[in-house]
């Protein structure tokens, strides 16, 4: 798709619904606003994040062309913008810290919302950035989020990278008995 169709398609604006979503998000997320955190105990001091520097946004322009900079990008971001005219309950996500995007997410229900797909997640490829290997758990708020919102209790991975399984793994989906990776979210506790 060229650079002028994107502009065009994201000109037709974004969905209302998407948006509060990730602004509620924002406001969960933001409860550990002056608690630095660690992707996991084991990692050193030298990981701590400040949450109150990141922040979930649409995938808008902005967002698309920063996505162009990256190196060893795994996805055409700019796709999103036409999905998002097609798809009426559309979650799109840019997780950005400060003014660097780290990452974005698209997901979308199937018509009965009890699942929800996972349809592109990808932070900044190769290069260092300050949410690297948290990027899946930082759209998971927000995806859990929607998805309770929606009622839906299932998401899945739709056609998951190979060398991103192990990933997925570790933020809990797994693989069901026809060999989709899942991640069950009945019987949770709100």
């Amino acid at each position: 798709m060229e650079d002028k169709e994107c502009t065009e398609l994201h000109a037709k604006g974004t969905d209302i619904f998407a948006i509060s979503v990730v602004s509620i998000t924002s406001q969960k997320a933001g409860r550990y606003r002056h608690r630095p955190v660690t992707a996991s105990p084991a990692q050193n001091e030298s990981t701590l994040i400040d949450l109150s520097k990141v922040r979930f946004e649409p995938i808008n322009r902005q967002a698309v062309e920063a996505s162009r900079l990256w190196k060893d990008q795994h996805f055409a971001w700019c796709e999103v913008v036409e999905w998002k005219a097609r798809e009426p309950l559309y979650l799109d996500i840019a997780i950005w810290h400060e003014e660097q995007l780290c990452g974005l997410c698209f997901a979308n229900p199937n018509a009965s919302r009890k699942r929800i797909r996972i349809v592109r997640l990808e932070g900044r490829p190769r290069e260092k950035h300050p949410l690297k290997n948290r990027i899946g758990a930082l759209a998971l708020i927000a995806i859990e989020q929607y998805a309770q919102f929606l009622g839906s209790n299932i998401l899945e991975i739709q056609e998951p990278l190979k060398g991103a399984v192990s990933h997925y793994q570790k933020l809990g989906f797994d693989f069901d008995s026809q060999g989709r990776l899942v991640k069950n979210l009945e019987n949770r506790v709100s």
